[in-house]
């Protein structure tokens, strides 16, 4: 009888003694995250229950000269919404969660909000699955806001639907291009701003003159492009306002009157409202370009995960990638990320590439 006890003790022994090691070995691999450089993914159970990370963005190690948003897909069992969280600095963002099916969720947040400084900025993301598992993976990226850091050529993920340009051409030789400052002449982007700056489409900045490519258009300066680049004329005057916040004798006001007047734009809260300064999503300024250019899309199928053919969006979606306007985000290129705000630059791709289509 002592033996079979002495058997039972040592068995519990050994069990106390590796369950201690392996929680310690956990602890110790999530206290030492924060002080590394790269990547670290903490799974606390294993298996399906467990979720997995994919298509992240910024990458790790990633060099930007901007951060307006972390994103990434989540994959798992009964994964928990209210578990999602991405945090940049420590603080944690505002996510939009849209689910591409029962078990993968796509997840985007704001860092508009966030004051960040020069240097490398710490992002942190994480989520439960099933049986409480938790999934987390941290790293780092640099943010050089003057635009210093050398850019890899080969990274493209992040330009416009991950397109450097279809012709391989990121830039001109031209005379005229001194106009412009060096961040926009190495822009991915620019050989398409600058058609539309010729066209008297795109304009610079008021003060800097440069064309902030990578910054959101906003509702106002998409409309005015997009009329001016289909030659749409306005009165001269305005006698009555066309929204509680866009003023008369705003300089802007007649193009939305017009657009207000053919139903291109209907406004916010019961049409009180333009909110001529807000951002606007990629899916939004595809059916206003649409509108005012006269296209009737239709549906087809695409390639991206995150556009069901039930979506409002869709046939805008789908005539516009079949016409090679747009492309896709992610390491399958099968994102379009419809609630993402459209950049500039963005836009500029855009427009010139439906222009040349419709041979305008």
């Amino acid at each position: 009888m002592k033996t079979f006890f002495c058997k039972i003790a040592l068995s519990i022994s050994i069990f106390v003694l590796c369950f201690s090691f392996v929680t310690n070995a956990e602890a110790y691999g999530s206290s030492n995250n924060r002080g590394g450089t790269g990547s670290a993914d903490i799974g606390v159970c294993g298996g399906a229950n467990t979720p997995s990370f994919s298509d992240i963005e910024p990458i790790k190690n990633a060099n930007l000269n901007s951060l307006n948003e972390v994103s990434f897909i989540v994959t798992g069992n009964d994964i928990n919404k209210e578990s999602i969280s991405i945090s940049v600095e420590g603080e944690a963002l505002q996510l939009n969660i849209r689910e591409l099916s029962d078990s993968t969720f796509l997840v985007e947040g704001d860092t508009s909000g966030l004051n960040l400084e020069d240097g490398l900025v710490y992002i942190s993301l994480s989520a439960t699955g099933g049986r409480e598992c938790l999934k987390t993976s941290s790293y780092f990226v640099e943010l050089d806001k003057k635009g210093e850091l050398p850019k890899d050529p080969d990274d493209t993920d992040d330009d416009d639907d991950g397109d450097t340009g279809d012709d391989g051409d990121t830039g001109s030789d031209d005379d005229d291009d001194d106009e412009f400052s060096a961040k926009d002449k190495g822009h991915w982007a620019f050989t398409y701003a600058k058609k539309l700056v010729n066209r008297g489409v795109l304009t610079g900045d008021g003060e800097t003159g440069e064309l902030r490519l990578d910054d959101p258009i906003q509702r106002i300066e998409l409309l005015v492009a997009v009329m001016r680049a289909f030659r749409v004329s306005v009165p001269s005057f305005l006698e009555e306002k066309p929204f509680n916040d866009v003023p008369a004798d705003e300089w802007f006001a007649p193009y939305v009157a017009k657009a207000k007047a053919l139903g291109w734009v209907d406004g916010y809260e019961n049409g009180k409202l333009f909110k001529p300064g807000a951002g606007i999503t990629r899916a939004e300024a595809l059916k206003i370009i649409f509108m005012v250019a006269g296209i009737d899309a239709e549906y087809t199928n695409t390639p991206f995960i995150d556009v069901d053919e039930n979506d409002w969006f869709a046939p805008y979606v789908a005539w516009a990638f079949d016409r090679q306007l747009v492309e896709g985000y992610g390491n399958n290129k099968n994102l379009f990320r419809p609630d993402r705000e459209i950049t500039r630059g963005e836009i500029s791709k855009i427009l010139v590439k439906l222009l040349e289509y419709l041979n305008l």
